[in-house]
């Protein structure tokens, strides 16, 4: 219902049920004990506080068995890259997070790296933050923002 009448209306919904929120909205605004932290879209928001790119890897192995710290490896070599963590590895499958250095972009690199190793790529995506990590991310923020002036005014 609020969709159908997204068009035509302002809708303004106020929750704390920050995933039904991200899946019901195109903008989201964020107060915080009565001030205003943030106006965007949920991946405007996300873009901003990661500053990096996050991509969930899938690779699988012509074998059926790839070598988890041989992948790792491959993929930690990629220009760009940061960080690379096994999240899982079932059935000869094996899931990688890999972070980006602030300001790249490592998807082709990843995509490249994975094919040239002669790995299969089952899956590669951008993983975004929730808006619940934004909010706590934004609040928590705010929140020592105040503390510090507090603690100038006392001084």
């Amino acid at each position: 219902m609020l969709r159908s009448l997204a068009g035509e209306h302002t809708i303004i919904l106020s929750t704390h049920i920050l995933s039904e929120v991200e899946h019901t909205c195109d903008h989201v605004i964020i107060i915080n004990q009565g001030k205003l932290v943030a106006i965007d879209t949920v991946a405007n928001l996300t873009n901003r506080l990661r500053g990096a790119e996050a991509v969930h890897v899938e690779v699988e192995a012509a074998d059926g068995h790839p070598d988890p710290t041989q992948v790792q490896q491959c993929l930690e070599q990629a220009p760009g890259v940061s960080r690379v963590i096994l999240k899982d590895s079932k059935d000869g499958h094996l899931r990688f997070e890999v972070e980006s250095l602030k300001g790249s972009r490592i998807r082709a690199e990843l995509a490249r790296a994975v094919v040239k190793a002669g790995w299969g790529l089952n899956e590669l995506h951008a993983v975004g933050l929730s808006l619940e990590d934004i909010f706590l991310q934004l609040t928590a923020a705010e929140q020592g923002a105040a503390a510090t002036k507090q603690g100038e005014k006392t001084q």
